[in-house]
């Protein structure tokens, strides 16, 4: 059985200082949620890598993980930047979010960098924007063009839950167990654990019985507090390959 708190998610409203489709602080991001705190906007010079305006050399797939990091590059010692949707929902295309975690998949408050990520539903031209917030709450709204390419399977697999379902929160010292299936596509599956990581003392068990490729059993026992985000793809048999992944939040309380 699959344990979610708020499912299905459409589009991604992660943890934020308080949750669900409210200014994000913390961790992902998506369209329908505001960065928040925008009065005074100006922008503020700062510089990103890639370069604000260009085109993504690296063009994603449809159905296929793509990530792509966005670094301040003059950042002033002791500022403090904050990434963030911009307002009204519009600024990633269908299937991308906006993630930022540290090196070991925890999600942060503020941060020099933040991740593009996700598995785009639509082909074609797209544009990828967003808010970097400074600590006097100045903003500056890089902007990005991408194309993505078409898959060359004709559908794409479906998982449960969706991508952008915040899972059941865990409990420090409490066993925790929750399940991914896949609900189409031709047997035998296979998984591939692509982003982030899961809270210390959880696994990601693809197979979990030995005997239906299409589960995969997310379990363990939460030894540290706090906010993990990650993504898992999943494959088929077929000829040409359908796939298609999930990105997910869990959260761990003391």
């Amino acid at each position: 059985m699959t344990n979610t708190r708020r499912s299905p998610i459409a589009r991604f409203a992660f943890l934020s200082l308080t949750l669900l489709c409210v200014p994000l602080a913390l961790g992902l991001s998506a369209a329908g949620c505001s960065g928040g705190g925008s009065s005074g906007k100006v922008n503020n010079a700062l510089v990103l890598s890639p370069a604000t305006g260009s085109t993504l050399t690296t063009s994603p797939v449809q159905n296929r993980f793509y990530q792509q990091r966005f670094s301040i590059t003059n950042g002033a010692p002791g500022d403090v930047y904050r990434f963030a949707e911009i307002a009204g929902g519009t600024s990633l295309p269908p299937g991308f979010f906006l993630s930022v975690i540290d090196s070991t998949g925890k999600a942060l408050v503020t941060s020099e960098q933040a991740d593009i990520i996700g598995f785009p539903a639509l082909s074609g031209p797209g544009t990828i924007s967003f808010e970097v917030f400074q600590q006097n709450n100045n903003a500056t709204v890089p902007s990005y063009d991408l194309t993505t390419l078409p898959a060359l399977a004709t559908s794409a697999l479906t998982l449960t839950p969706v991508s952008g379902t915040i899972l059941i929160d865990a409990t420090v010292a409490a066993v925790y167990t929750n399940m991914i299936t896949i609900g189409n596509g031709t047997p035998v599956f296979a998984w591939k654990f692509s982003y982030g990581s899961l809270p210390p003392g959880v696994n990601f068990n693809p197979n979990p019985t030995g005997s239906n490729t299409a589960e995969a059993e997310i379990r363990g026992t939460p030894t540290e507090a706090g906010t993990w985000i990650f993504a898992v793809e999943a494959s088929d048999s077929a000829s040409p390959q359908s796939f298609n992944g999930a990105i997910y939040q869990i959260t761990v309380n003391p």
